[in-house]
């Protein structure tokens, strides 16, 4: 009887899902400001991609620092999720690099102002993936 052996594993599966569901949530309910910078990083990151094609090194340089900074804020809120949540409303296609400069800007102050740290060295190491990307990005911006 192949049924119960199924069903029993269904369940441990099921079981072990519902169980581990409210540890994810907990580190963004820990760490508000941080998901929200996550948000904002993940936009920025896709007004820089130009639907997945980037077209100078500088753009290549500040998508990676863009990376690094939304891969320590993952961790620290465990946000297993790959997807862009809804952008700032102020975000215009237009103007593509003012734009992700002005997301980069409100996700180092949101950064900056969340009380509590992760880990050790966790805030300064994001701040500066976060600082050499918006350099980079402001460069990029007033070479055009």
């Amino acid at each position: 009887m192949k049924t119960p052996k199924l069903f029993c594993g269904t369940v441990l599966v099921l079981g072990f899902l519902l169980a581990s569901g409210p540890v994810f949530a907990a580190g963004a309910a820990k760490y508000p400001a941080y998901a929200h910078a996550l948000a904002d990083l993940r936009a920025a990151k896709s007004l820089l991609e130009k639907g997945g094609v980037t077209e100078s090194a500088g753009e290549k340089k500040a998508l990676r620092e863009i990376n690094l900074t939304i891969d320590d804020l993952r961790k620290a809120t465990l946000d297993g999720s790959s997807a862009p949540e809804a952008p700032d409303a102020t975000v215009q296609k237009a103007n593509r690099l003012g734009s992700a400069l002005h997301l980069l800007a409100k996700a180092e102050k949101d950064i900056r102002v969340q009380k509590g740290e992760p880990s050790v060295g966790f805030k300064s190491r994001t701040e500066q993936h976060l600082k050499k990307a918006y350099r980079l990005v402001e460069e990029l911006k007033h070479s055009k």
